[in-house]
């Protein structure tokens, strides 16, 4: 949710957010490998988002030559880009 709402306040837009339980990615990506391994691949990177262990500690510096960029200035540059091109962005969680 925070990325939702710095997506907000950079573009000055409310986003419409929706959640799926977790249960539902789980359960359908086995269900529809054969029919669309794409998107079956897609409800697996959704369960491994929401469960696997992502923290980072900005206290430790990275390994050349990886510039770390700030939430915050990413989304404006991405904001300002979308406005150029008038499209819409698009914000799932």
């Amino acid at each position: 949710m925070d990325i939702v709402r710095v997506y907000e306040s950079t573009s000055g837009r409310k986003a419409t957010v929706r959640h799926m339980p977790i249960a539902v990615p789980r359960l359908l990506a086995p269900l529809i490998r054969s029919l669309h391994p794409g998107l079956s691949q897609i409800l697996q990177a959704a369960v491994l988002a929401d469960t696997a262990e992502q923290r980072f500690d900005s206290r430790r510096p990275p390994p050349s030559p990886i510039k770390l960029t700030r939430l915050a200035d990413w989304v404006s540059q991405h904001v300002n880009r979308q406005n150029e091109t008038h499209a819409v962005p698009t914000i799932a969680t």
